[in-house]
């Protein structure tokens, strides 16, 4: 399910004030509002070198160039790759392409120690270019599970004209005048005040 669900990454993009990292993880602008498998087929053939952030923060990027706006988290990494915790890795995910100061040490995958992971990342990605079936397939169960988990018999569909409850507009009490009184309305005498030489 965690894999699946990391594939809505997919779309959008990583905002500095929200996480620290800023950028989206797909190609291109243009691929980030496209809800697809790219995400899988970016994380896997891309050559993802770790860089750290003048803020501190680690994420990878790949290129020879480094290619301003795209990136990847560890946490996107570790669902191909068997990375360390934390900082400190020091490798490259795919040593066939540009890899800059890492081209002699290749990321090891995680077939052997996240081996659902690793599996469920290549059936994401698999298919020809347009079909998205196995991740569509896949990411609607999992968020199947992470939103009605615990709702049974609670939730209805949209669908539904009960379900959905008429919240009625609020109410804005009318300006509040004074009522008119008949007597009239004398004003207050005014003193001058003395003048001081």
């Amino acid at each position: 399910d965690a894999v699946a669900l990391m594939g809505a990454h997919t779309l959008g993009r990583a905002s500095l004030e929200a996480s620290g990292h800023d950028g989206h993880w797909v190609d291109t602008v243009e691929e980030a509002a496209i809800f697809d498998k790219r995400y899988y087929s970016e994380l896997i053939n891309r050559p993802w070198v770790p860089v750290t952030l003048d803020n501190g923060n680690q994420e990878w990027v790949w290129g020879g160039r480094n290619r301003a706006g795209t990136l990847s988290l560890n946490t996107d990494i570790c669902l191909y790759f068997d990375i360390p915790d934390g900082f400190g890795q020091a490798c490259c995910t795919n040593t066939n392409a540009n890899c800059r100061n890492f081209q002699d040490v290749p990321c090891n995958t995680a077939e052997n120690v996240r081996p659902e992971a690793f599996q469920a990342a290549n059936d994401f990605r698999s298919g020809n270019q347009g079909n998205n079936d196995a991740f569509y397939d896949g990411f609607f169960a999992a968020w199947q599970r992470a939103t009605e988990n615990g709702h049974d018999g609670i939730l209805k569909p949209l669908g539904d004209s009960d379900s959905c409850v008429v919240t009625p507009a609020p109410v804005t009490p009318a300006p509040v005048t004074p009522a008119p009184t008949s007597a009239p309305v004398t004003p207050a005498p005014v003193t001058p005040a003395p003048v001081t030489p």
